[in-house]
């Protein structure tokens, strides 16, 4: 797979230097004439072919078919992901985070275009490396009502979901509720350790799983308002909740300990529910400026339980929360003739506490608030298009007697220019900030093995992210490829740290030297039968490199995938392969297992039935594996899932529009809190 995935990355991109050129029109940005895509300053503008659009049946389903690069969509799961572990993926909606429901109830006659931002900044929230923005006219009358029900055939998980949009001239109300579950019990692990004593004898130890039961299902519903006047404002309200159950899973397993066999179970709960409220509100300000104001508050109550049996111990603690957060974000916009400058904050204030009993009876309480100022200029001269922008955070943490304040500086520089024959270069800079998970700041300490014990640290800071990127790219009426450069470097990021005690080995978090990441990458697209047959190819060499207090790691990987989308009348057919990204953070090397699948959908009117077969001619593929390089701890593991080997699964969509009509961009929201900072 490897060797094969090299070969195509050079044969297609050698491709670059014998495609025909096709003739450039220039519009202050790159656009080819007859292609899809145009290249911007801050990522790409694409517009869906009408044969694209026509055999989509939701928002997951045309994003699919667009093969973004280091984007992996799972439609069976409804999960939108990156495959290259830089960050999380945002999806929106003329701007605003996008809700599941929004993506399923997508009118695709209603779509104008998407744009793909890399690399977006700190303005989108902490920890974005993409976003997604689906750009729509407004609808101004009729209804859409829809479901989206989805059933694995060789697996006990299913998802059902309906929505509905009642439009009446400024006004749209809108109900989705969606349910979930799963009940898989074919996941086995399987962990060897070494553990380095303090009398320098190795302690050996293998656990393996006789039987693993994953079990749970979630309730979603949302209802909102939604008034919109094109010439002079948006007005949304969304009031949301979500329940999440996970009341009973257990992992019975066996220990190989010095030559004897031993019994062990585990049991864990884990339960939460959160109502969000959400307010919205956009305003023309003259013709050429614009107020943006966003305010969500979200409560979270959590409750989680642990219990685990190994050779006649037990250790066994629960815990109880709550957390109110409120994000809020000012945005202001002037559209000026040499550029339009924007600037505004973005501001969060959140409180959780948690109350722990068992083995570990203690309450913790943690505040944070968090500051964000920015302000940026975007432009062209000539050719050259810019974005140039500064900003200033404020982050504040405080638990009992142990709190700081980190201020640090994000400048920001975007530059693209169109070369000749459809070749255009960009170069991105820019810092941001990093902030510690709360759970990695408790002060709690909870022991889940004879072994191991799991420690906060109140004391960890925030580190300093800077990243370069460099991109240079081709296109034409059939083929879209780049070769991308990347650059990452962490300072004094918060990785695992290990101490060596008497009573077992402290797992906590530091902040430690650095923990950088290059990458080279080539992604390409290319019509094999316009409108009929397109491939997909990426391929890429990851190198990380970990600098830690006691420790100096260095790693290569090599990732790739493939993919082929068939249009064939009725029938729409797509096949995906990769082989699962690699990496090396800190002293834990990880392999996340490759995906092979197959998909058929037919389109019978207003409905769709799609057929997806996933891990194909694999009974028990590897879902994971992982390495600790620790001096004091090395361990091996690996998880395989059954319940995913040579799994089927049918989906069935029916959405019924009637009397829809349109006019411009309507906004949409949905945002949310969902740490509970409890330690596990």
């Amino acid at each position: 797979m490897k060797r094969t995935l090299i070969l195509l990355f050079f044969a297609i991109s050698s491709m670059v230097m014998m495609a025909q050129t096709d003739k450039e029109v220039n519009l202050g940005e790159v656009v080819v004439n007859g292609a899809r895509v145009i290249n911007k300053v801050d990522g790409q503008q694409i517009y869906p072919t009408a044969q694209q659009k026509e055999k989509s049946t939701s928002g997951y389903s045309l994003l699919n078919k667009l093969a973004l690069p280091n984007i992996r969509i799972d439609e069976t799961m409804h999960t939108i992901a990156s495959t290259n572990n830089l960050g999380d993926v945002q999806v929106r909606i003329n701007d605003i985070v996008a809700s599941k429901a929004d993506l399923l109830a997508l009118d695709m006659k209603a779509i104008e275009h998407i744009d793909y931002i890399k690399n977006p900044g700190v303005r989108y929230g902490q920890d974005i490396a993409f976003v997604i923005n689906i750009v729509t006219k407004r609808a101004v009358s009729g209804y859409v009502v829809g479901t989206d029900l989805t059933q694995n055939l060789t697996a006990r998980s299913g998802y059902y979901d309906a929505y509905s949009r009642w439009n009446r001239g400024k006004n749209e109300f809108s109900l989705d509720y969606n349910f979930g579950y799963h009940d898989f019990n074919g996941v086995r692990d399987e962990s060897v350790y070494n553990y380095l004593l303090e009398d320098n004898t190795i302690y050996t130890k293998t656990v393996t799983d006789t039987y693993h039961q994953y079990k749970g299902h979630s309730h979603d519903i949302q209802l909102r308002y939604n008034r919109a006047d094109s010439d002079r404002y948006v007005l949304q309200m969304t009031l949301s909740g979500d329940i999440e159950r996970a009341p009973s899973n257990r992992t019975e397993q066996n220990i190989f300990l010095n030559g004897d066999t031993y019994n062990a179970m585990r049991k864990e709960k884990d339960n939460t529910s959160s109502p969000v409220l959400d307010l919205y509100y956009y305003a023309k300000l003259g013709s050429h400026q614009s107020f943006t104001a966003n305010a969500v508050g979200t409560y979270i109550y959590s409750d989680y339980s642990y219990y685990y049996d190994e050779m006649g111990k037990n250790y066994q603690y629960g815990a109880k929360g709550d957390s109110y957060s409120l994000t809020s974000e000012d945005i202001y916009e002037n559209r000026l003739k040499p550029f339009t400058f924007s600037a505004g904050l973005r501001y969060l204030q959140k409180y959780l506490s948690n109350e722990y009993s068992g083995d570990v009876n203690t309450a913790t309480s943690e505040r944070t608030s968090d500051l964000y100022v920015f302000a940026q200029i975007k432009g062209h001269l000539a050719k050259l298009n810019y974005v140039v922008g500064a900003g200033m955070s404020r982050l504040y943490y405080r638990q009992a007697t142990d709190s700081y304040s980190y201020w640090l500086a994000h400048p920001k520089l975007t530059l693209s220019y169109p070369l000749f024959g459809g070749i255009h270069v960009k170069y991105d800079f820019g810092i941001s900030q990093h902030p510690p998970r709360p759970e990695y700041l408790s002060n709690v300490s909870v022991r889940t093995d004879e072994m191991k014990i799991n420690a906060g640290n109140p004391n960890l800071k925030p580190n300093r992210r800077t990243e370069h990127q460099f991109i240079i790219s081709y296109q034409n009426k059939r083929l879209n490829t780049s070769i991308e450069t990347f650059y990452r470097i962490n300072s004094h990021p918060s990785m695992m740290d290990i101490t060596r005690t008497a009573d077992g080995f402290i797992f906590k978090r530091t902040n430690q030297k650095a923990c950088n990441l290059l990458y080279f990458q080539n992604n390409t697209s290319y019509d094999l039968i316009p409108d009929k047959l397109t491939a997909t190819v990426t391929g890429g060499m990851y190198r990380c490199f970990n600098y830690g207090d006691t420790y100096k790691h260095l790693y290569t990987s090599y990732n790739g995938s493939v993919q082929l989308m068939a249009y064939l009348g009725k029938f729409t057919l797509q096949a995906y392969a990769d082989n699962g990204y690699r990496w090396l953070e800190g002293e834990n090397k990880g392999h996340q297992g490759g995906a092979y699948y197959l998909t058929a959908t037919y389109k019978l009117g207003d409905m769709d039935i799609s057929l997806y077969w996933q891990h194909c001619l694999q009974n028990n593929p590897l879902t994971s594996s992982a390495e600790l390089l620790n001096r004091y701890v090395t361990s091996t593991y690996t998880s395989h899932n059954k319940d995913f080997g040579n799994m089927l699964t049918l989906n069935f969509t029916w959405h019924l529009s009637r009397g829809r009509k349109y006019a411009d961009i309507k906004r949409e929201l949905n945002n949310k809190d969902k740490d509970t900072g409890i330690l596990k």
